[in-house]
Order: structure tokens, then sequence, then C-alpha cells
């Protein structure tokens, strides 16, 4: 049982490089459904592995690589590949500026003092907003409004700049699975 949030962090990869082969075909509405699941499966490892009291720094730095791969390389891909073409520098820049901001977000995540993330404040709350929400919400917009026109590239755009600012950000987000004290 000590197992099982690892093997659920480790099918949340599965689904980053699944969003991320998916959308290397065009099939943008698979993908963003692969990196909306990954974000449920990421929600379910942290919370079995606090049910089961089995976490560990291992499973932490595990879960963050995982993240990295489904909430910050799998949407900076679908949006350079769905927007960019071999042309666009800009979409590839702004692509590269969301990866860049999800990788900043969980080592600041992991470099905050052991008394802070330990702390009541800490659960309740992030500092910036998390790469899974943030993968989780572009997933949702991508499907809400998928690609294809011009106009829809740029809202796609605003939207990427907008996510890639608040993880970065010192602004607090709260928790969604706080359970109180």
């Amino acid at each position: 049982m000590r197992l099982l949030p690892h093997l659920l962090t480790g099918a949340n990869l599965f689904l980053g490089l699944a969003a991320l082969v998916l959308a290397a075909h065009g099939r943008w509405a698979n993908a963003y459904r692969a990196i909306l699941a990954g974000a449920l499966l990421d929600g379910l490892d942290g919370w079995t592995a606090r049910r089961l009291r089995c976490e560990t720094a291992f499973g932490r730095v595990w879960d963050s690589c995982a993240d990295f791969v489904s909430f910050g390389c799998a949407p900076a891909v679908a949006f350079a590949l769905a927007h960019g073409g071999e042309s666009r520098f800009v979409i590839f820049l702004a692509s590269f500026g969301y990866l860049a901001c999800a990788g900043l977000r969980l080592v600041r995540f992991h470099l905050q003092p052991a008394q802070q993330q330990e702390g009541l404040r800490w659960r309740r709350s992030f500092i910036g907003l998390p790469t899974t929400a943030s993968g989780a919400l572009f997933a949702g917009v991508g499907l809400l409004f998928p690609p294809g026109a011009e106009p829809i590239a740029g809202f796609h755009l605003l939207v990427l700049l907008a996510l890639s600012a608040a993880m970065v950000s010192p602004i607090r987000f709260p928790h969604p699975l706080y359970e109180g004290a």
C-alpha cells in the first residue's frame, strides 16, 4: 500500500507524456483531457500519501518531476504546436516563459524553509499558483475554446501569460484539499 502514492504519481507522469504525444499529432482535446486526468491523479497521490502516513522527501520530488512534465511541458508544447507553427517566435517565447515559470514555481516550492512547509498556514495556502492548477486551467480553457481561429490564439496567449505570472507571483492561493487543523 505504501507504493500506491508513487504509482499514482507515475500514472500522472504517463498522462503528461500522453498529452505531449497527442499534442504532437494535433489531437488537442485529448491532450487537454490527459492533462486534466493527470491533475486528478496529482491530487490523489498526495491525499493517498497523507492518509497512509507515508509522505516522504522522495515522494515530494517524484511528484514535482511528474508535475513539471504534465503541467509545465505538456501545456507549453501544446500551446506552441497549436498556435506557433515554425515561424511564430512570440508563441515559442511565451511557451518557453510558461515552462520556465512552471520550473521556477516547483523549485521555489522545494526551497521554502521546512518550518514554513510544516506550519498550519502552509497547509492552507500556496505562494504562487500551483503548477497543477495552472496546467489544469490552461487545459480547461483549451477544451472550452479549442485552437483554430486567430482570435483564439490571442486569447490562449493571454491565458498562458496570466498563468505564467500567477505561478511565480507572491500571491497566496488557497489549498483545495486543506482539511483543517
